[in-house]
């Protein structure tokens, strides 16, 4: 019985020559997992310390909720992914350095970009250009062709963020509007604010 070993009174295994295998990566839980109950966000499977603090910092940065940005934030911060600039959109300015747009506004709905030179909230505004971004049937553009065709604009510029790949499709932008009314603010009694 040479290259056999007696495991038990009926048992025989052979043994092997070579063992080859994947090494699972385990977590090891640390003060990030008990903070986490907190806020209930699980770590994800291999995800190192320093992405896990990341989305755990998140979640008082975009709280979730039942309205659209609550719901884009939970989803993707459960999934691993956090929201990030990718266009910035500015105004031109004329030969003085002064803004050529009066009221300018920029909505980027589910499906377009709208772009206002004159935006009131009473009265007509003044469309610059509506940029449709997606539809049935069509990937819609690529951020760097996007960016080129709000430049085509004589009111506003845009760039990519340094680190967004250009190829990236367009209908992964986050529905947002550059209009923002505050109701109110809270002032503390504090002595600096």
């Amino acid at each position: 019985m040479a290259g056999r070993k007696s495991l038990g009174f009926s048992f025989y295994v052979e043994l092997p020559t070579e063992v080859s295998g994947k090494p699972e990566v385990r977590n090891i839980a640390n003060a990030f997992d008990f903070q986490s109950a907190l806020v209930s966000l699980s770590r994800l499977t291999g995800e190192d310390n320093q992405d896990y603090k990341s989305r755990l910092q998140d979640v008082n940065v975009h709280p979730e909720g039942p309205l659209y940005d609550g719901v884009i934030n939970g989803i993707s911060r459960a999934l691993g992914l956090l929201r990030a600039p990718a266009i910035k959109i500015s105004l031109k300015n004329n030969s003085a350095g002064a803004p050529v747009a009066l009221s300018p506004r920029v909505d980027l709905l589910a499906n377009r970009i709208v772009l206002y030179s004159d935006w009131r909230l009473t009265g007509t505004p003044v469309l610059d250009r509506e940029i449709r971004i997606y539809q049935l049937g069509d990937p819609g553009y690529y951020l760097n062709d996007l960016v080129m065709e709000i430049n085509e604009s004589e009111y506003f510029m845009a760039e990519l963020i340094d680190d967004i790949r250009p190829n990236t499709i367009s209908n992964t932008l986050i529905r947002k509007t550059s209009y923002f009314v505050i109701r109110g603010e809270y002032v503390r009694a504090d002595k600096l604010i």
